[in-house]
């Protein structure tokens, strides 16, 4: 009965705010830090300087000598058992000649009403990050990024294991490269690629009844194009567009091992290691579904991201994306358009997303805000500065 109670609560334990990767825990790490990085179907490992970079690209910070901060509120009221859940997103950033620097605050709380309140106590989870970056003289840069997760699933009446919140160490690691495409007499053209390593860290567990489940470890890989034209209208360039590809793939995996309950010999899915892991997912994955046992090869398990902006004036952007979660993964796919406002002292920004898997929420809106402080620049470069 006990073996029964630590498999399903080990189920319960993993399911995020809409859906869940089939074995990991802490999926609300998935869930975005950016709405202009939403908007664009989370294609920009490639760019640089944009709100929330930080968790898909530490290397692709760019803050210049301006003091920034961006926050958002998310909350969603799930269809079913009275869920509540409610993402909040800070963060604050500053660069220094070739260095840039972040510090980011994430948090997620699933609230319960009715009848479900009664079986499961309300979950909690913080993400700190801290991540910094260096570029070379190449346009190569590099960065990496420290995160502290504490995280308290709640616990359930009908259980008879008790859970303890737990506490997590994990790393991002990044690179990123840009290059002068061409330069003609009306337009200029300029090439990015990014790489990134999200969340290597230890598995979750908050009992020792539970073997635990790996995080969402991901990599990332992606490059993009932009062009903007030479002709400036007020002081700023008068079009500008970008063209975003990206891949991505979740690294985590369970693996079957034997382990003695009282005198029988039982199989158990036990969390693979996050360094063997990076050489080790590279196959093909199996899992069962109502209508059986379902498998993905390696390209199948790839998630695609794409992205395209057009932006007038430096200042107005319009953006559309789309998200691919690979054949394991399709609650993950979205479409999305959003738009982003530039003043220079404030930027919004916000999208709107269609979900493909056809679940609780089909479809979504999300604003951001970020605020600058120009020190050494007394107006930055704005529309404002010609309107007042």
């Amino acid at each position: 009965m006990r073996l029964y109670l630590a498999v399903l609560f080990s189920i319960v334990i993993s399911m995020p705010s809409n859906a869940q990767y089939r074995i990991t825990g802490l999926n609300f790490l998935l869930e975005p830090e950016s709405i202009l990085s939403s908007s664009l179907g989370h294609s920009t490992v490639a760019i640089k300087g944009w709100p929330g970079t930080h968790h898909i690209n530490p290397a692709a910070l760019h803050f210049g000598e301006t003091p920034t901060f961006g926050f958002y509120r998310d909350q969603q009221k799930m269809r079913f058992g009275g869920q509540v859940n409610t993402f909040t997103h800070f963060f604050t950033g500053y660069g220094a000649k070739r260095f840039n620097i972040t510090g980011a605050l994430k948090h997620f709380k699933v609230e319960y009403s009715g009848e479900t309140a009664e079986i499961i106590t309300n979950r909690e989870e913080y993400v700190a990050n801290v991540s910094g970056s260096y570029t070379f003289s190449n346009n190569l840069s590099a960065g990496v990024g420290f995160n502290y997760i504490y995280s308290d699933p709640g616990n359930f009446s009908f259980a008879e294991i008790s859970n303890q919140p737990e506490k997590i160490i994990s790393l991002d690691l990044g690179l990123h490269y840009e290059s002068r495409l061409f330069t003609s007499a009306n337009w200029a053209g300029k090439w990015s690629s990014g790489w990134s390593l999200t969340d290597f860290g230890g598995p979750v567990s908050y009992n020792e009844t539970v073997p635990g489940l790996p995080i969402p470890m991901k990599m990332n890989l992606g490059s993009g194009i932009q062009l903007q034209t030479r002709k400036q209208i007020l002081g700023m360039h008068a079009f500008g567009s970008k063209l975003l590809l990206g891949f991505s793939k979740l690294m985590a995996r369970q693996e079957n091992k034997t382990e003695q309950v009282g005198q029988l010999p039982v199989e158990v899915n036990v969390p693979m290691k996050p360094l063997k892991a990076l050489f080790k997912s590279w196959d093909r994955y199996t899992w069962f579904g109502p209508e059986g046992e379902i498998e993905a090869n390696v390209i199948q398990q790839i998630w695609t991201h794409t992205g395209l902006e057009f932006t007038l004036m430096e200042t107005l952007s319009l953006r559309l994306g789309y998200q691919d979660g690979g054949k394991p993964n399709k609650v993950y796919d979205f479409t999305a358009i959003g738009f982003g406002v530039d003043l220079g002292y404030l930027n919004i920004d916000y999208v709107h997303q269609s979900l493909d898997s056809g679940n609780n929420n089909d479809k979504r809106s999300y604003w951001q805000f970020t605020a600058k402080i120009p020190i050494k620049e007394k107006r930055p470069r704005s529309i404002l500065n010609y309107l007042f």
